[in-house]
């Protein structure tokens, strides 16, 4: 088991909020450490197969879906710490 997780809220079809975890929630994990929760049915997702379900009502994500947006994140953190001043950011 890992000593992190990274959790996204999925609400009204959007992801958000991407954020550490204290720790890993197991079974709800993709086995990387992310998890996704249902912001619609305040439900963590379980991960299977290729995606995360809800087990209130049944909606679904994709797990590319959901590193397709991480990757999003990560491309305009690294811009902006391009953009700014090194001893500013640190």
């Amino acid at each position: 088991m890992k000593n992190f997780a990274y959790s996204l809220i999925i609400k009204n079809n959007v992801l958000s909020e991407y954020r550490t975890l204290k720790k890993p929630i197991p079974g709800y994990d993709d086995g990387n450490g992310v998890h996704v929760k249902h912001g619609d049915c305040k439900a963590w997702m379980e991960f299977k197969g290729d995606k995360w379900v809800c087990p209130v009502c049944g909606g679904k994500i994709l797990k590319s879906a959901a590193y397709e947006y991480i990757n999003e994140l990560n491309h305009r953190f690294y811009e902006e710490v391009e953009d700014a001043d090194y001893e500013d950011y640190w």
